[in-house]
């Protein structure tokens, strides 16, 4: 783990200082670091189990590292959804391929007696190699959203990294726990996957959409932090929602801030949210 000072561009585009920023290059430095803590106190309670995702903080390292799927048809469903409405917005590309029968001739191998003198157009998917999107997540919402939110919120993320990767393009993803105290900033950043990696989808799901990652393990983060600010809030509110302040520190072409609305229809909105954000990306 690296501590460091970070100057981030606010978005009225004046320069500020003094970030705080904790960065893990793996969500399994972050989770042995966690479960590590001797000083706990929010992190390891143990009320309101459903509101915070599991029963103590070991319980909650114990499930991201051995891996957390329980939002995997929601995942699948979005993607399902999904797969028309990509197929027919991308198309597909054609690769020539000689063989005995096949729609078109070919009359100089007709001519030369070569039995595979007919021509097979075959489908390949649109590919965009060489691309890597980075996605920065901002995995902080306050107090009163529900864990159903953070899950539903986390399988639409998830969904986006999968069909992006589909598209052919690399992905790479970040986890920012961008917290506040008063006009003093603090930043969890952890690497979930890197573009060099093949992607496997189960893997991001507890980083993504399960309340303790925020609700334990951000918070035996804090309670070991260096900052100033953290022996003030610990124990209490642990600072307030912000918005992400390593954009230009991972180098993010999508910044995917704490949401906390929507229609209330799960696909509607995680559709709408996909393609919006692959039509952004000039996906389309």
């Amino acid at each position: 783990m690296r501590q460091f000072i970070h100057d981030y561009v606010s978005p009225s585009g004046s320069v500020k200082t003094g970030v705080w920023v904790e960065e893990y290059d793996t969500l399994a430095d972050l989770l042995v670091d966690a479960k590590s803590n001797k000083k706990r106190k929010s992190s390891d309670k143990r009320d309101r189990p459903d509101w915070r995702g599991s029963a103590s903080l070991d319980e909650a390292c114990d499930l991201g590292t051995r891996g957390w799927h329980e939002i995997r048809p929601e995942v699948d469903k979005l993607i399902n959804s999904l797969d028309n409405i990509i197929s027919a917005t991308f198309g597909n590309l054609f690769e020539t391929k000689f063989n005995i029968t096949g729609e078109s001739g070919d009359i100089d191998r007709y001519l030369m007696g070569d039995p595979e003198c007919m021509i097979d157009y075959v489908d390949v998917p649109q590919t965009r190699m060489g691309r890597v999107v980075r996605l920065l997540v901002n995995g902080t919402v306050n107090s009163g959203i529900s864990a159903e939110t953070i899950k539903q919120r986390g399988a639409m993320i998830c969904s986006l990294v999968d069909i992006i990767n589909r598209l052919g393009v690399g992905v790479e993803v970040y986890s920012e726990i961008a917290t506040s105290s008063g006009n003093k900033y603090h930043s969890m950043l952890t690497k979930l996957h890197d573009s060099q990696q093949l992607l496997d989808i189960d893997n991001l799901m507890f980083a993504i959409a399960h309340p303790s990652m925020l609700r334990r393990i951000s918070f035996s983060n804090m309670e070991m932090s260096k900052w100033e600010e953290a022996k003030k809030i610990i124990g209490g509110s642990y600072g307030s929602a912000s918005n992400c302040k390593m954009k230009s520190h991972v180098n993010a072409d999508v910044v995917i801030e704490n949401f906390e609305s929507g229609t209330g229809d799960f696909e509607a909105d995680g559709m709408k949210f996909i393609m919006s954000t692959i039509t952004g990306l000039g996906l389309v």
